[in-house]
């Protein structure tokens, strides 16, 4: 500061009255436009720099052209380039006490504008010097806060921008590399087409490279800020899906799930275990990119669920979400992550199927000073048997809460356990059948103390809907809703699973012995809305009075739509909730006096009215249609019943169910619950709404002729598939008889025309044999002929190719003489011989030689044809005998 103070003090003048800022920043400008020196430039660049934050808006308005100018000019002195950038970014920095405010915002518009100054900073990130390359990278996420739009399509327009930024991963230099990497990560936020260019110059394996190298899970900060871009990259954008799994990174995953902390440092460390917050972090942002892979109704969920099966990323989730080491944050978001690997998917479905986990349950030690804090030892080791995988994640939703983990904490982990189950359920009605099958609770005999760890998944689901209601706080009212949830998924639109939960009985129920479970949630249902009522008289000075009929009855609301749930489509079911005429009653009081309150429990309690009286049809049925058009048109209403139904099918309760069950519940440790329904309740209603309003209008008269007609309509269509039935079978063994008559016939004719074409064709080889002997014989006997000839002209030929031969050596012997001689004596050679003797000797011997091996390879042919006509006729059983010894 010295120095600009001197310098500053140089340009005003000493003794004299003190020069005004703008001028003295004016000539500053000048100096930067007209020193040739380099030192008296970069002085006036560091003057501009410290005067820019006190008079920035001054240096921006002279100095900012200037400074572009010669960053675009400068290219050698880094001193000056870092001088340049700094002045630049103090220039474009927000500040509260800008004046205007929007000053900084007005000079990053200046510069992003120029696409000449945006291409020298990308070209400055390749900069060797740090400080350099800092500043550029500074400014661009500078601008990128103010303008991040315009910037980003000046950097997509550039031949190498995002290839630039790509580089910073790997930079050596920490700093600039964790720069680049905030930087990528607000680029990526919302811009589709950079995060397409990013995958493709190869980001995933560098974010990997980088992760690996700071410790995964373990690691710090930086980890976390390459996970965050992971996840940008990822986030609803499919072609980098499929990007990452062709270039087999779900394959790295499973490597940084499996994590386990290190107990020798105690720092840092929270509640949950020993676990550190910055590897809490970490880790759930590895299983949300799980979870984005492997989001529902995506393109590509199925091929990335199988994959993930192979990389056998399933293990370790599990070993996660099971730990009472991990915190329970990261255990629910585990728990979440297998669900969408398994859901829809039914081989994934039927391998969680056949996991069993060997453990120790999770209140097995219990704090205990007297007993060094082990409570029973023997109990542990008795209970550290093998369990199926889905009973022990059901246990999670609807058991007891252990002991080491508080209430508060343990809700969201029951949430995620109950996805978990219901995503094994979707789509797998084996599954459901399975589970349904078990539905009987064990001998109360063989229970222990703790009987929750004996049951299987459905007995467990039955004892903890019928678990009696006297002193029921919210962390128990969460255990019954959850078994509720579950167990209206197992009987929705599933006949098999409805007929066996009817043929249930509950083994002890409020002092009573093999109660039928459908009345034994009929009870409950009454018991839940009775105990609400108390509650609320209480805590009346707790809740506030829009609170009373909505969350505080959020029990009996949850039973009477798992019994709509029930019911429909099941008159046998209807008839055995009719059989309880307080229940009736009960709802008849529910829409009368709920109504004005325009509650949620209202508007079920009229949707299972209606739905009695659609399927009131069973022949047992304790109340007829006639008694149940007299509750609704005397007591309650028609045009009630159905505003009631539209209020419900409008409200907000009906329309979160179709979003995420379980990423915005925010449970309260009150008397007071959310009201929450699950996909089950809301399609069942959106469904059948229309037509159940229908069926209200209508009189039992006309309700039971449609009934009649319908069930006409079927005996007709059994009666008539019966004739059908007779007739086609009547039909169908006439044509086997006539078939089979026909068929051997026609077995019979057929044997008989392939005899004929056997005989026939053992007629055509004999004679084909024959023929073939008689031309061999031919063959042979001209063969002996020509044979004879061509030896006398051989011979013949041998005798002249004698005498030319002793032709050419006397030749040879001519040559050795001189030219003139040798020519002479040539010529008296040839006049006594012929000249052309030697050509037709050796023209008719290439003849002769070719005709002789086309004679010999048809020789050849003709006995092989002969071989085989005498191995066919062999086979057909004539005896031939032998001709040669290759016979």
């Amino acid at each position: 500061m010295n120095f600009i103070s001197r310098g500053y003090s140089a340009l005003v003048g000493e003794g004299r009255s003190q020069q005004d800022p703008e001028q003295a920043i004016q000539t500053l400008v000048d100096r930067v436009y007209t020193s040739t020196l380099i030192e008296d430039k970069r002085a006036a660049v560091l003057s501009l720099k410290g005067l820019s934050r006190e008079y920035k808006h001054i240096v921006g308005k002279e100095a900012l052209k200037a400074l572009m100018d010669c960053l675009q000019e400068e290219a050698e002195d880094p001193i000056m380039i870092k001088a340049l950038l700094e002045t630049l970014n103090n220039l474009i920095i927000s500040d509260p006490n800008d004046a205007p405010e929007n000053l900084s915002n007005y000079y990053a518009r200046e510069i992003v504008e120029s696409e000449a100054h945006i291409s020298k900073l990308l070209e400055l990130i390749g900069d060797p010097d740090f400080y350099v390359r800092y500043n550029a990278l500074q400014q661009i996420g500078i601008l990128f806060s103010h303008l991040s739009d315009l910037l980003l399509s000046k950097i997509l327009t550039s031949p190498a921008g995002v290839g630039r930024l790509v580089d910073l991963l790997t930079d050596s230099r920490e700093i600039v590399r964790n720069e680049g990497v905030q930087l990528l990560i607000q680029m990526t936020e919302r811009n589709t087409d950079i995060q397409k260019i990013l995958a493709f110059e190869n980001s995933f394996e560098k974010l990997f490279n980088i992760i690996l190298d700071e410790g995964g899970a373990d690691g710090n900060i930086i980890v976390q800020d390459c996970l965050q871009l992971l996840y940008n990259l990822l986030f609803c954008n499919p072609s980098n899906q499929k990007y990452f799994r062709e270039t087999m990174c779900i394959s790295k995953l499973p490597e940084l799930v499996a994590f386990q902390p290190e107990n020798n440092d105690i720092t840092d460390y929270n509640s949950d275990g020993n676990w550190r917050e910055q590897q809490i972090d970490n880790m759930s942002l590895i299983l949300k990119i799980i979870r984005i892979l492997v989001q529902p109704d995506n393109v590509d969920t199925s091929v990335n669920q199988n994959i993930m099966q192979q990389c056998g990323i399933v293990s370790p989730l599990l070993q996660l979400s099971l730990s009472i080491e991990t915190p329970c944050s990261v255990r629910s978001i585990a728990l979440c992550a297998i669900g969408d690997i398994i859901q829809s998917n039914q081989k994934n479905q039927s391998l969680f199927q056949r996991i069993i986990i060997t453990a120790q349950l999770e209140n097995d030690y219990l704090d205990d000073p007297e007993s060094g804090g082990y409570q029973n030892q023997t109990l542990s080791t008795k209970k550290n048997v093998p369990e199926p995988a889905v009973l022990v994640i059901t246990r999670l939703a609807v058991a007891v809460c252990p002991t080491s983990i508080l209430e508060e904490y343990y809700y969201s982990l029951r949430d995620s356990a109950a996805y978990l189950v219901k995503s094994y359920l979707k789509d797998n009605p084996d599954a459901r059948i399975s589970i349904a099958a078990t539905f009987r609770p064990p001998p109360t005999d063989e229970l222990s103390e703790n009987s929750e760890f004996n049951h299987s998944v459905g007995s467990l689901l039955i004892s903890v809907m019928t678990l009696p209601f006297e002193g029921l706080h919210s962390s128990q009212a969460v255990r019954v809703w959850h078994a509720i949830s579950l167990f209206s998924i197992l009987i929705y639109d599933d006949d098999t699973c409805k007929q066996l939960a009817l043929k249930t009985q509950v083994e002890k129920y409020a002092e009573s012995f093999d109660v039928e479970l459908i009345s034994a949630l009929v009870s409950q249902t009454i018991l839940s809305f009775n105990n609400s009522e108390k509650n609320i008289d209480s805590t009346h000075h707790q809740l506030a009075p829009a609170n009373k009929s909505e969350e505080s009855n959020f029990l009996c609301t949850q039973f009477l739509a798992m019994l709509c749930i029930w019911a429909f489509g099941s008159p046998e079911s209807v008839s055995n909730i009719l059989k309880h005429k307080e229940f009736v009653t009960f709802l008849l009081e529910i829409i009368a006096e709920q109504a004005h309150k325009k509650s949620i429990l209202c508007g079920v309690a009229s949707f299972l009215f209606g739905i009695f009286y659609q399927f009131n049809t069973h022949p047992t049925t304790p109340i007829s249609f006639d008694e149940l058009y007299l509750f609704i048109s005397k007591r309650i209403g028609v045009d009630n019943l159905v505003l009631n139904l539209t209020k419900l099918n409008d409200s907000q309760e009906i329309h979160n169910a179709y979003s995420d069950n379980y990423e915005n519940l925010s449970w309260k440790d009150s008397v007071s619950i959310p009201v929450h329904f699950d996909l089950p309740f809301a399609s069942l209603l959106r469904n059948s709404v229309n037509q159940t309003k229908s069926i209200l209008r209508k009189t039992p008269d006309s309700i039971q002729k449609q009934n009649n007609s319908k069930v006409n309509a079927n005996h007709r269509k059994e009666s008539d598939s019966k004739k059908k039935h007779h007739k086609n079978k009547k039909s169908i063994n006439g044509d086997l008889n006539h078939a089979k008559k026909q068929e051997n016939s026609d077995e019979i004719n057929n044997l008989k025309n392939v005899n004929i074409e056997l005989e026939r064709s053992l007629k055509n080889l004999s004679l084909e044999a024959k023929n073939s002997t008689q031309q061999v014989e031919i063959l042979q006997k001209d063969l002996k002929e020509n044979k004879e000839s061509y030896e006398k002209q051989l011979n013949d030929i041998q005798l002249q190719l004698t005498q030319a031969n002793k032709i050419i050596l006397e030749l040879q012997e001519v040559n050795d003489k001189n030219a003139d001689s040798a020519q002479k004596e040539a010529i008296t050679i040839i006049a006594d011989h012929d000249p052309n003797i030697v050509k037709n000797l050796e023209e008719r011997l290439s003849v002769m030689e070719k005709e002789q091996e086309d004679l010999l390879t048809l020789l050849a042919e003709q006995d092989s044809l002969c071989k085989d006509y005498r191995s066919q006729l062999r086979s057909l059983g004539q005896d031939i005998p032998q001709s040669d010894p290759e016979d």
